[in-house]
């Protein structure tokens, strides 16, 4: 699973470098840059951070630890902090894009 997620990026813009262009008036169609270099320099983290993830997950399953809504409010609460959006809004769009529930153990 988590290596179709990765390949399936390949060849195209690489949205953690490209959307900064974005942000800054630049079409990053029109940038020359080596994306599959790119992420050939990143896949050991990217790789090394799944590994993390997916072992972080076992543990919490095994252990029985599970994710309160108040620690997620919290942690929404970071997230909202200087930003121009609440705490509620992004927890809406977490919910919204069927991100939460990688924060529970179901």
């Amino acid at each position: 699973m988590y290596r179709i997620a990765w390949s399936g990026r390949a060849g195209k813009s690489c949205p953690s470098h490209g959307d900064g262009y974005g942000a800054q008036g630049i079409d990053a169609r029109r940038v020359s840059i080596d994306w599959k270099k790119i992420m050939d320099e990143e896949r050991p983290s990217a790789e090394q951070s799944v590994r993390r993830s997916i072992v972080l997950d076992r543990i919490a399953r095994q252990e029985g630890i599970d994710v309160t809504d108040a620690e997620l409010d919290a942690e929404f609460e970071k997230l909202a902090s200087g930003t121009n959006r609440s705490a509620a809004a992004i927890r809406a769009q977490f919910e919204k894009d069927k991100r939460i529930q990688g924060f529970r153990n179901i």
